[in-house]
This record gives C-alpha cells, structure tokens and sequence, in this order.
C-alpha cells in the first residue's frame, strides 16, 4: 500500500486540485481512502452557486445499487450522517450517531444490505 507524502487531507485536497476532471477526482478520493484502509469512500461537498440552490458533488466509490437508492428515495436530506458533517468539522464514526429517527435507523438498515455496515466521516 502506498504511503501518503503528507497528511490526508492535505494529500486529497492536493490530488483534487490536480484532477482534470472529475473522473480524476473520484480516483483521487479512491486512491487516499485505499491509503487510509478504507475499501470504499464518498467525498461530497457544495458549490455556493445560488443560495437557494446550492450545486452538490457527490463523488463515489459506494455500489452503484446502494447509490441509485440513496439518490430515488431522497435521502440526502434525512441522512444521519450529512446532518452530522453540516454542522460540524470533527470526524466521527457512524456507529457515534444518535439513531432514534426512525428514517436514520431506516438508511442504515439498507446501507447494510449493501455491504455499508460500518463508516467514519471527515468533514471538511
């Protein structure tokens, strides 16, 4: 496994800068969560393009099944774990998130039939 040359965020934000496109940028992300032992990754973030509207970018290594889901069923605006990397900048592991919503508990269950059982978040 190849070592990073400087911390890991460092190291991601530098290959992200680097990329051509976006294609280069999800095999950024890829190759640093490999670095870090991480199997599988989603780097998401915001562009302020209208307050109202803000363009998101998600990129992603989880299966495609489990994403074409998230995306379908709208999860993005009940997921425990983007209501917890919004408002705060600490890493945090999934298993540290409060699942009394029942659609939080609900996400999590299906993450799990895809293989999505465990996970640590570095907001950025």
């Amino acid at each position: 496994m190849p070592t990073l040359p400087m911390d890991p965020d460092a190291a991601l934000t530098a290959q992200i800068s680097a990329a051509t496109d976006i294609t280069e940028a999800g095999a950024a992300c890829r190759r640093v969560a490999e670095t870090l032992g991480f199997p599988l990754f989603q780097y998401g973030f915001r562009v302020p393009v209208s307050f109202a509207r803000p363009c998101q970018v998600i990129l992603s290594g989880y299966p495609r099944a489990w994403r074409q889901r998230y995306d379908d069923r709208g999860y993005l605006s009940v997921d425990p774990v983007v209501r917890r990397a919004l408002g705060s900048v600490v890493p945090f592991a999934w298993d540290e998130l409060a699942l009394d919503a029942p659609d939080g508990r609900g996400i999590f269950e299906e993450a799990a039939d895809f293989g999505l059982r465990h996970g640590f978040d570095g907001p950025v």
